[in-house]
């Protein structure tokens, strides 16, 4: 450090040059620090710690990471190395909670820069191994007639109108910064901000069946549901006879199709309109 600030001063650095590069070191050394530490355990904490830090069941984590198809360990680009658990606890832990890297960098010793990596290395490896599932219904083996009924009588019995609705979608816009380049593709004059806008599809059981995007901001809900193919899909997973048909619930930016149930625009003036 000494010959640095040596070589700084003969140089000509003038207090606000010498100011940062002594900070500089010091960041660079706390951060080296962190990277010495301990190793992240889940035995370290209580189980009911554990839930409330990652919202999943210290069993359930372990499964989870093999499952998802995590390897063991997962390596950055800056070749850091955490093992496949430690690697979806970063990752749930920066999901489950409103955090900075920095707030969450002394549970596993690392880094805020080193969590930053971790979380985006083991987001891709799951997009990877399973982001197929989220793009076609008819990749999901386990959404058949059946689990359609279930679910279809699961929102009868909280009151739904229709016996035969078995989700709900529906557009989601994710504000950006403004782009320097396309700025009014990325304009949404609803939202009245920049933003890429993502279509879903939700279950009864809180569970997302298929998620679309990212779209430009300007794009009407209704554009992005014919350009993504959906409805194909549903034809395919939903629609098994013209007497047992399934349909998805959403707003009335859709409009009204055999496998998509939109409410009336207005007040129902009878009871039978509102059935």
């Amino acid at each position: 450090m000494e010959e640095l600030l040596e070589a700084a001063i003969l140089g000509g650095a003038n207090d606000a040059e010498i100011e940062f590069l002594i900070l500089d070191n010091v960041l660079i050394n706390r951060d080296n620090i962190m990277e010495n530490g301990n190793n992240f355990t889940l035995d370290d904490y209580a189980d009911e710690d554990v839930k409330k830090h990652f919202r999943f069941e210290r069993q359930d984590i372990l499964q989870l990471a093999n499952f998802l198809g995590i390897p063991d360990p997962v390596r950055t680009q800056r070749r850091v190395k955490v093992n496949n658990v430690t690697a979806l606890c970063i990752l749930l832990k920066r999901l489950a909670y409103l955090n900075r890297l920095r707030d969450i960098s002394p549970m596993f010793s690392l880094s805020p820069q080193s969590i930053s990596e971790v979380v985006r290395a083991t987001t891709d490896i799951i997009l990877a191994n399973n982001g197929r599932l989220l793009n076609n219904l008819q990749d999901l083996q386990w959404l058949d007639r059946n689990k359609m009924t279930y679910y279809s009588q699961a929102v009868h019995a909280k009151g739904g109108a229709m016996q035969n609705c078995w989700g709900f979608i529906d557009g989601t816009a994710r504000q950006i910064c403004r782009p320097s380049v396309e700025q009014e593709n990325y304009y949404s004059g609803h939202k009245r901000f920049h933003c890429l806008k993502y279509q879903s599809v939700l279950c009864p059981d809180g569970i997302i069946v298929s998620l679309k995007g990212a779209f430009p901001g300007r794009r009407h809900d209704a554009g992005i549901f014919r350009e993504s193919g959906l409805y194909n899909e549903l034809e395919h997973v939903a629609n098994f006879s013209p007497d047992e048909k399934f349909s998805l619930y959403g707003d009335q930016a859709y409009g009204l199709m055999d496998l998509l149930i939109t409410p009336y625009q207005g007040r129902p003036t009878t009871v039978s309109t509102a059935v």
